[in-house]
């Protein structure tokens, strides 16, 4: 029986698939807010390419935009953080703190050591974006620094500017200013580095010393150089201040950016899901529910328009469907051969403003 692990973040989709213990597959891409459709595309590919089978294996979701899906193909949710923290104290015994960064969310877990175990402390901040994965990449698009560039500049050894930390657009302001006073880009997103690991430590530790072993987790902090050299440099300087010990080791040594640092919750949603009853979150297919109806939903980036059947009207194929449907005597032939198709499941069919109605 395999075991599958999906995260349906902000901004990205996440996924593993194990089995006997073993990742077998495992994936991360962008949704562009369309986190109903990336997720039928992985579960099509999971399917196909991880051998995922429909009544014999089981899924699990997490992730801000996963409450509606996770029931609607057979899996069971569980909370992000509780997910996250089931795969660290697993991997990772000694670590008494971690902060993960996503696309709009942060969070900061305590692990303090107690006579039965160890306890934790949760502190999440999700209201506003200022100090996320998005605040930094907003700014570093109005300064037209790409993607890559942006991933391999540092912090250490730069000049750094006041940015905001709490909202991403006066942070945007700030730039702009630092801009027309002539400030390098490398030192204005030296300066964001700086800003996000100041949100996190002022705001999300709630006075606490983040203690080490520190793990940090999510994509930027695994993918921006910059932001792992100004935890280092803040985390260090803090606890030279408050003489924590440190048993002789580097500070540098007791901070960890894993190499799956992406997968936790995922990873955490299988460490779960392996304790459950076997009859719980049996996937029931990526297509399940859905029906070839003449009258389907269109994607949100397709143009409003109405498209008519090759001998009728869009409204007169419309009455005589429902007529078709009350009577169980006709059926429009020719509309349904040219408007049904085994489309996107309906529960993952895009439901935004721009939606139209076809046929």
């Amino acid at each position: 029986m395999k075991l599958a692990g999906v995260d349906v973040g902000s901004t990205t989709v996440k996924a593993v698939v194990t089995q006997d213990g073993k990742v077998t597959w495992q994936d991360y891409q962008r949704h562009n807010t369309r986190q109903a459709e990336k997720v039928v595309e992985f579960l099509q590919r999971m399917e196909t390419k991880a051998g995922l089978t429909a009544g014999t294996d089981r899924v699990f979701f997490t992730g801000s935009g996963a409450g509606f899906i996770a029931p609607l193909v057979g899996g069971k949710l569980i909370q992000e953080v509780v997910a996250v923290a089931a795969c660290v104290e697993k991997q990772h015994p000694d670590v008494r703190f971690v902060s993960e960064i996503g696309g709009e969310d942060m969070k900061t877990i305590f692990f303090t050591a107690t006579g039965t175990g160890r306890s934790k402390q949760v502190y999440m901040q999700s209201a506003c974006s200022g100090g996320t994965g998005t605040f930094i990449e907003k700014t570093a698009r109005k300064l037209q620094v790409p993607s890559e560039r942006l991933a391999a500049m540092p912090y250490e050894g730069m000049s750094l500017h006041k940015v905001s930390s709490k909202c991403g657009i006066f942070a945007e302001t700030d730039a702009n200013t630092l801009v027309k006073t002539g400030v390098p880009v490398e030192e204005i997103i030296a300066s964001l580095f700086e800003a996000v690991v100041y949100q996190n430590l002022a705001t999300l530790t709630k006075g606490n010393t983040p203690s080490p072993e520190v793990l940090l987790l999510g994509g930027p902090n695994l993918f921006f150089k910059g932001l792992q050299e100004a935890w280092r440099h803040h985390l260090a300087k803090l606890w030279a201040q408050r003489k924590l010990d440190l048993g002789g080791r580097e500070p540098a040594s007791l901070i960890v950016v894993p190499a799956e640092a992406l997968y936790y919750a995922c990873l955490g949603c299988v460490e779960i899901g392996g304790g459950e009853k076997p009859e719980v979150a049996i996937y029931q297919g990526h297509a399940t529910g859905t029906s070839a109806r003449c009258c389907s939903a269109a994607t949100s980036d397709r143009p409003r328009r109405r498209r008519s059947c090759s001998t009728r009207t869009a409204s007169s194929c419309s009455r005589a469907t429902r007529s078709a449907r009350a009577t169980r005597s006709r059926t429009p032939s020719r509309c349904s051969a040219r408007c049904a198709r085994p489309a996107t499941p309906t529960w993952a069919r895009s439901r935004s403003p721009g939606t139209a109605r076809i046929c």
